[in-house]
Parts: C-alpha cells; structure tokens; sequence
C-alpha cells in the first residue's frame, strides 16, 4: 500500500469512529495506531486490505499474525456502503487469504454482541468461543 492508500484508510477510520468520539482527538489516536499496524506489517507481521468502488475505500481491515494465531483488527465499512454485503466479502477474501498463507492458524475476532460484525461473522462460519466483558470509566470533561 502507497501513502496514498494510508491516507484513505486514516480517513475511512476516522470517518467511520464510535459514536461520541471528536474527530480531532481521534484522528490523532487513529494516526498513531495505523503507524502501530504498518511497523508491523513492514516487520512481516501482518497486513491491510481494502474494498474499493472505483477509486472510493469503502470497507478496511488489518490481519496480524503471532505463533499460530491470526486477529482481525479495525474492520470498518463506509456508512453509505453498509448492508450491501462488502464488509461480509472482505472478512471472506481475508479469511480465506489467511487460511491459504498459513494453514491451521487460529483466527480471532471480537465483537459486540448484537452487533452487525457478530452477525457477519457468524454468517461466514465464525462461532463464539469465549466472552469478554470491559468496563470504560471516562473522566469528567471527557468529549472523546
């Protein structure tokens, strides 16, 4: 990937960002956490894919790879662009990708229950091996 390719991803990322976060505050954070991933995936570790409709990024993600697991990580489609199947077939084509690159691994998602990446995710085959539970206290004057 160009830096051009990166730039759409920090957009997409950004555009794309939990509800009730600034986007200033976390376009910050989202810059240095893609620079994380692409470290990692210039040490072999790792790496990005996108969906395109012309020139346009309308899904993303990352896969990284550590001993024999695999996890998914920042999947995100453009809201224009959801319900149409893109984010399903992206999670597939990497899915499989994966699989063919390194038989046997382990591949791991998270997901908020009830969401639509669980539904998608269990829709390609993916099942519910554990639950994790995260308790997230903001401090006062928090605006994200």
């Amino acid at each position: 990937m160009g830096a051009d390719d990166w730039d759409k991803v920090l957009a997409h990322q950004v555009l794309t960002r939990p509800e009730g976060f600034a986007i200033e505050v976390y376009k910050l954070f989202k810059t240095k956490r893609l620079a994380g991933f692409r470290a990692l995936i210039a040490a072999g570790h790792g790496q990005w894919y996108g969906a395109f409709k012309g020139s346009e990024l309308v899904a993303d993600m990352g896969i990284f790879h550590l001993n024999d697991i695999s996890r998914f990580q920042e999947v995100s489609t453009h809201p224009d662009h959801r319900r149409q199947g893109i984010c399903a077939a992206l999670v597939h084509y990497v899915s499989c990708a994966e699989q063919a690159a390194r038989p046997g691994n382990r591949m791991v998602i998270l997901a908020d229950r009830g969401e639509p990446a669980e539904r998608i995710y269990k829709r390609l085959g993916y099942g519910e091996i554990e639950q994790m539970q995260s308790v997230v206290l903001r401090p006062k004057g928090w605006d994200g």
